[in-house]
């Protein structure tokens, strides 16, 4: 609000949706499904992770009226962040910030990079190639089978733009790069091709600190449990 031209504060009703956005948000999940799940010596089974995407640790309430909030991220986000997330979360932004319908398949494609990339450090994987079917599948992007070569055309399109930027460092084909999937017979080729992704260095460093945390923790449990 303004008082004699000068800016004055804020209205009450801006206080409370500022309060009721938090509240939301603390009520709101990141839903990943499909995640494989690896244990020695049993078969990879698929489960449904559910995170908060933010929560509410503390309140300060004054007169009965909500002033502040302390939040941290969901469990998941811990994982797919790390400890130091100022640098990462830089990164998350551009692909938040992508508009919805003109830059959809960047956005899709963007969170299930970070995503697999979380889930695929533990593995060791984490630069291990993706098939043209997986991305299309698993990002609900639907193949134009009439005119496939449409299809190819726009996912390289978005590789592009999150290579411009800086959320993947590089993209290229395994295979072929010149496959026509628009010629006759050529579309399972195609759907079958693979890519690969170059992994930003802040991803690969954030990762590796939290390998090298974690060793650090199992090396001291085993001297403890020898003592």
């Amino acid at each position: 609000k303004r008082k004699n031209g000068y800016s004055a504060g804020y209205r009450e009703d801006e206080r409370l949706k500022v309060v009721d956005a938090f509240e939301l948000l603390d009520k709101m999940y990141v839903t990943a499904r499909n995640l494989k799940v690896y244990q020695k010596g049993k078969k990879p089974r698929e489960v449904t992770l559910e995170s908060k995407v933010l929560a509410i640790t503390d309140r300060i309430v004054e007169d009965g009226e909500t002033k502040a909030f302390k939040v941290v991220p969901g469990g998941y986000g811990e994982m797919l962040y790390g400890f130091d997330r100022r640098q990462t979360a830089m990164l998350c932004r551009k692909i938040v910030e992508y508009d919805y319908y003109r830059n959809s398949w960047e956005k899709r494609i963007g969170f299930y990079l970070t995503f697999q990339w979380a889930i695929r450090r533990s593995h060791g994987t984490m630069n291990q190639s993706f098939r043209i079917a997986t991305i299309l599948e698993k990002n609900n992007m639907k193949l134009n089978e009439r005119y496939p070569q449409r299809t190819k055309e726009r996912l390289e399109k978005a590789f592009d733009k999150l290579l411009e930027d800086g959320v993947i460092t590089s993209w290229s084909y395994s295979d072929d790069p010149n496959i026509n999937p628009g010629e006759k017979g050529r579309i399972a080729t195609w759907l079958d091709s693979k890519v690969n992704f170059g992994v930003p260095a802040v991803i690969q460093q954030q990762y590796e600190a939290i390998a090298e945390n974690r060793q650090q923790i199992q090396v001291k449990m085993k001297g403890k449990v020898r003592n």
